[in-house]
């Protein structure tokens, strides 16, 4: 596994790295936006 890893171009790895941290703030940023949107809709409710 970490001899096929390190035959991975350095380039590659920074795209596969970066690709996956920018999946990661989408999901948290869906995940936020999806909060604050239930959140507004249940205050609306409320009042």
């Amino acid at each position: 596994m970490n001899e096929d890893f390190d035959k991975i171009p350095e380039k590659v790895k920074i795209i596969m790295i970066g690709a996956l941290i920018f999946g990661i703030v989408l999901v948290i940023t869906m995940l936020v936006l999806l909060i604050w949107v239930l959140n507004k809709a249940y205050s609306r409710r409320d009042e």
